[in-house]
C-alpha cells in the first residue's frame, strides 16, 4: 500500500509540474493535454489532502461557484469559460491543503523541472546565434497557437524564445516561484542559471522578477530574524529598484522600461482593470460583464486574470482569491496578485504550479519545508 501511495504522490506531482508544458497541445475542443494532466494530478492529490482548515476554502469555493452560476443563469447565458474558471478556483482551494510530504516532494521536483526548461531555453538561444537551424521548436501534435518564434520579426525585433513554452512570458510565469525558492534556500548557482535564462528570454517580466528574487536573496542573507511583511517590502523592493538603476544601460533592459510607457504593459493590461472595477457595483457577478469577458477578442480587448475572475465570480470571487493568496505569505500574495493583474495566469494549469510553488517558498521561509522530509506519505 505504501508503494502505491508513493507512486501516486510522485505521479501526481509530476503531472502537475508537466501540465503547463502541455497546455498548448490540443486534447479535445478547448481542453488541452495540459488540462487533462492537471485534472489527473488533482484527482491524485485528494489522497494527500491533510489540512482540515483547507476544507473551509474548498467549501467556500464551491459556494461561490454555485452562487455565481445562478446569478448568471437567471439573467443570461453561462458561457463555457465559467466552467474552466470554476474548476481552477476549486483546484486552488484543494492545493492549499496538501500534506507536508507533498509540498516537500513538489519543491524538489519543481526545481529540477525549472532547471530543465531553463537549459532548453538557453540551448535554443545558443543554437540560433550559432547559425544552427534548430531554434524552431515544433511537434506533430496539433496545437492551439504557433510558437512565437515562427511569428516574430527576428530581423527587426531580435530573437525571443520561451524554450519549451510558446513565448517568453509563459516560461517566466512557470519559473517565478523557483527563483524565490532558490533565493530562500540560498542556492546561488541554480538561481543564477534560471535567472540567466530569464534574461535571455528578453521578457521584461522575467528581468523584473529575477531582480526582485536577488533582492529577496540579499534580504534573506542579512536578516537575523523573521520580520513583518511590511519590513520585507521596504527591504526587497528598494534593493531591486537600485539594481535596475545600476543596470539600466545593459542590453535588453530597455524592454523592462517599456512597461511604463504609453502602450506598454501597464497601459494595456493593468489600467483596464481599474476602469472595469470602478463600474462594478455589487459583490455578485454582473451577467453583462460575464458576457463581455467570455466573448472578448484577445486581439482587440485583452483582459487580465483579475478581470477574468470579476467576469466569472464578481467581487465575491476576487475577495476569495485575495483571501486564499494570504496562505502564500506576504511575498507570495504580492507576486500572485501582481501576476493576476498583468497576465492570464488564472485560466490554465500554470496557476496550480504557481500557487503550490509559492506555498513552498512560505514553508521554507518558516523553516517548515525541510522538516516534512521525515514525515509519512
Amino acid at each position: 500500500m505504501m508503494i502505491v501511495r508513493r507512486f501516486s504522490l510522485v505521479l501526481g506531482v509530476f503531472l502537475l509540474l508537466a501540465s503547463p508544458l502541455l497546455t498548448n497541445l490540443v486534447f479535445w475542443g478547448a481542453i488541452s493535454v495540459g488540462d487533462l494532466a492537471f485534472i489527473i494530478s488533482l484527482m491524485l492529490s485528494f489522497l494527500f489532502f491533510k489540512k482540515p482548515a483547507a476544507l473551509l476554502y474548498c467549501t467556500a469555493s464551491l459556494l461561490i461557484v454555485i452562487v455565481s452560476f445562478f446569478s448568471i443563469y437567471m439573467h443570461g447565458d453561462v458561457y463555457p469559460s465559467f466552467y474552466r474558471a470554476a474548476f481552477y478556483l476549486v483546484a486552488l482551494a484543494v492545493y492549499a491543503g496538501m500534506s507536508a510530504n507533498y509540498y516537500f516532494l513538489f519543491s524538489r521536483m519543481y526545481i529540477v523541472f525549472s532547471l530543465a526548461v531553463s537549459a532548453f531555453l538557453i540551448l535554443r538561444v545558443i543554437f540560433f546565434y550559432a547559425g544552427i537551424n534548430w531554434f524552431e521548436f515544433s511537434t506533430p501534435w496539433p496545437t492551439y497557437e504557433v510558437d512565437a518564434v515562427k511569428l516574430a520579426d527576428i530581423k527587426n525585433q531580435g530573437f525571443r524564445t520561451g524554450g519549451f513554452f510558446r513565448e517568453p512570458s509563459y516560461f517566466v510565469i512557470y519559473v517565478t516561484p523557483a527563483l524565490f525558492l532558490l533565493a530562500a534556500d540560498k542556492r546561488l548557482l541554480s538561481l543564477a542559471f534560471i535567472g540567466f535564462a530569464c534574461v535571455l528570454s528578453t521578457s521584461s517580466l522575467g528581468i523584473a522578477i529575477f531582480l526582485l528574487s536577488i533582492g529577496y536573496l540579499i534580504y534573506k542573507s542579512v536578516a537575523v530574524a523573521a520580520v513583518s511583511g511590511i519590513a520585507l517590502l521596504f527591504s526587497v523592493v528598494p534593493i531591486a529598484i537600485s539594481m535596475l538603476y545600476l543596470l539600466h544601460d545593459l542590453p535588453g533592459m530597455d524592454r523592462f522600461f517599456v512597461i511604463f510607457s504609453s502602450g506598454g504593459t501597464l497601459n494595456d493590461r493593468f489600467f483596464p482593470l481599474l476602469e472595469i472595477s470602478a463600474a462594478v457595483t455589487g459583490l455578485l457577478v454582473d451577467p453583462v460583464l460575464h458576457s463581455e469577458v467570455s466573448n472578448a477578442n484577445p486581439a482587440i480587448n485583452w483582459y487580465n486574470s483579475l478581470i477574468y475572475i470579476l467576469g466569472m465570480f464578481g467581487l465575491l470571487g476576487v475577495s476569495f482569491v485575495f483571501l486564499l493568496s494570504l496562505r502564500l505569505g506576504f511575498l507570495g500574495a504580492t507576486v500572485l496578485l501582481l501576476y493576476l493583474s498583468m497576465t492570464s495566469l488564472f485560466s490554465s494549469s500554470y496557476i496550480g504550479v504557481f500557487f503550490v510553488g509559492f506555498y513552498c517558498v512560505r514553508l521554507l521561509f518558516l523553516n517548515a519545508l525541510e522538516k516534512s522530509e521525515a514525515s509519512n506519505v
